[in-house]
């Protein structure tokens, strides 16, 4: 799947909104780990957007009128650049490398049997 995920410039992921308060796209992890910028139309209020809102990582997209939802994606898709694809997409695969990466993440279970352990 990373092959994949790889060879694309820019990923597309649509929430309807039937789905929105249905849980989280676990590829967006993946799609971040390869250095990919994505462009996600989805509501303010769900997981997805709360999460990328604040990680340069992505174009968000909350309009819920078709029309003008679609005049925003034909706008951002003649505005972008490859420099921009790119910055993006550095930022997210820094995010996944701080937070998420193994080395990350059992720090995290270190950190927290330490304070059990100091607390206890």
């Amino acid at each position: 799947m990373p092959s994949l995920i790889a060879y694309a410039d820019l990923h597309f992921i649509f929430m309807s909104p039937e789905m929105e308060g249905h849980g989280f796209p676990s590829k967006v992890y993946t799609i971040m780990a390869c250095a990919k910028p994505l462009i996600v139309c989805s509501g303010e209020n769900t997981p997805i957007y709360r999460f990328l809102d604040k990680l340069a990582c992505s174009y968000l997209i909350a309009e819920k009128n078709l029309e003008c939802k679609v005049d925003k994606i034909v706008a951002l898709l003649k505005s972008i650049t490859k420099e921009n694809l790119g910055l993006k997409g550095q930022s997210g695969f820094q995010e996944i490398v701080g937070r998420y990466s193994n080395h990350a993440v059992t720090q995290q279970y270190v950190d927290l049997a330490n304070k059990l352990v100091d607390n206890g």
